[in-house]
């Protein structure tokens, strides 16, 4: 839905309709898909702003992650809108991968196992990192975004470079498995895939070798995104998986 279009919506009907932004932020521990949540009693909310008079949706999305904690630039995407039933209300939710410096989500998993009463005894708003396969007690409309979202980007990490976001600068093969793995939630045949991200020639492998390893250290690449542009250009379409 465009803003323009939204802005005449509020401004029609000032008094029924609050616009709210929520961004699904991702990021990747190095074994799981994670998720943004902002703690409340019980439950787990997504962060949220309400939409600004001239302000964009992603600009919006960006400050509620910022609010709670975020301050690496994240690139935005839109996932869709969703009215709130009940109350006539409208959430535009957007989508970004956090790198990997975002927080563990260790201190999160431990604090699933507490009891309601710990969690209600602690902050009213506190922003956690959940692992997306841990996640049980969202509100039905909090989940129906995140499937959304999931949805999305599944759908961008089969066809564009999404998937690297998640990863440093340098990344050995199999960390670049491990992502494809958590984002798109199943096991990936280590033969097929190795010969896949070969065949697509995009990687450069670096001179960098890990250090303090016992063993034979693993190669380490770097995505080359003039390699990935010039690919895409000449066959019109890449496909990961």
């Amino acid at each position: 839905m465009a803003l323009a279009s939204l802005e005449r919506m509020r401004e029609d009907e000032p008094s029924h309709l609050e616009v709210l932004v929520a961004a699904v932020a991702f990021c990747f521990d190095g074994t799981h898909l994670c998720l943004l949540l902002v703690e409340r009693g019980a439950g787990f909310e997504l962060p949220a702003v309400p939409l600004k008079r001239g302000k964009t949706p992603t600009e919006c999305a960006r400050a509620a992650l910022h609010e709670h904690g975020l301050r690496d630039s994240i690139e935005m995407q839109q996932v869709g809108a969703f009215s709130s039933d009940g109350r006539g209300d409208l959430d535009i939710v957007l989508f970004g991968v956090c790198p990997p410096s975002a927080p563990s989500s260790g201190e999160c998993e431990d604090h699933l196992e507490r009891s309601v009463e710990e969690r209600d005894s602690m902050s009213a708003s506190t922003p956690r990192w959940v692992p997306l396969s841990s996640v049980e007690d969202l509100a039905p409309d909090v989940r129906t975004r995140v499937q959304s979202a999931l949805l999305t980007l599944r759908r961008e990490a089969r066809f564009d470079r999404v998937a690297f976001r998640f990863l440093s600068h340098e990344f050995s093969l199999s960390e670049l498995q491990r992502v494809f793995e958590a984002i798109l939630g199943k096991s990936i045949d280590v033969r097929n895939f190795r010969k896949k991200i070969d065949a697509l020639d995009i990687l450069v492998e670096s001179e960098n070798k890990p250090r303090g390893m016992a063993y034979r250290p693993p190669r380490l690449f770097r995505f080359d995104a003039d390699k990935f542009a010039a690919r895409l250009e000449s066959e019109g379409e890449i496909r990961f998986f």
